[in-house]
């Protein structure tokens, strides 16, 4: 196989891997953490996290959109970091990618939701391929997403490149704390 096959390949596999993941996080398969029975009670934190924020948090889906949880953070950051114009302009760039990611988000969360009411009103009788274009949506949705969530990291990469020491530092330690509990109620 040539290696545009095999990247390919990869990519078809991740891609399926992640949509598989989603699906089971919705439906509560074990290790999903979704609703359902599947969850497990015994949830250990990764990375140092307080352990109760884990549990806190998995079973909100929204919690664990990484676009979501900055996306909170950013006014307060914002006023926090007192920029320049010249950082104010480079700070508007990363606002509105963390923006478009949290809209793919809230929308990809809003299929799921949708999905889920749609199977529990008791409906046996779907249209021919439910399964597998649903399966496309989702992927669709998670393609969408990793874009999203790359330029929101190009962006981060580039303010933190403008800000001084204190400023570079107060970025990181919020958009940290954002992403391992996204409410900062630990």
């Amino acid at each position: 196989m040539n290696s545009r096959t095999i990247r390919t390949f990869l990519f078809a596999s991740l891609l399926a891997a992640l949509a598989v993941d989603g699906i089971c996080y919705a439906q509560g398969f074990p290790g999903g953490g979704g609703h359902g029975q599947g969850r497990g009670g015994n949830r250990t934190s990764i990375g140092g996290d307080h352990p109760d924020a884990a549990k806190r948090n998995a079973g909100d889906p929204s919690l664990s959109e990484p676009a979501l949880a900055i996306e909170r953070e950013l006014p307060s950051l914002r006023s926090d970091l007192l920029l320049d114009a010249t950082q104010t302009q480079v700070w508007m760039a990363f606002e509105r990618s963390v923006h478009d990611a949290a809209q793919v988000a809230r929308a990809r969360q809003r299929r799921i939701v949708d999905q889920r009411q749609a199977m529990s009103v008791g409906s046996t009788d779907l249209p021919p391929g439910a399964a597998l274009d649903s399966l496309r949506n989702l992927i669709d949705d998670e393609k969408n997403r990793a874009e999203l969530m790359a330029n929101v990291a190009t962006t981060l990469g580039t303010l933190a490149t403008v800000l001084d020491a204190r400023q570079a530092g107060m970025l990181n330690r919020r958009v940290v704390q954002a992403l391992r509990d996204p409410l900062g109620t630990s």
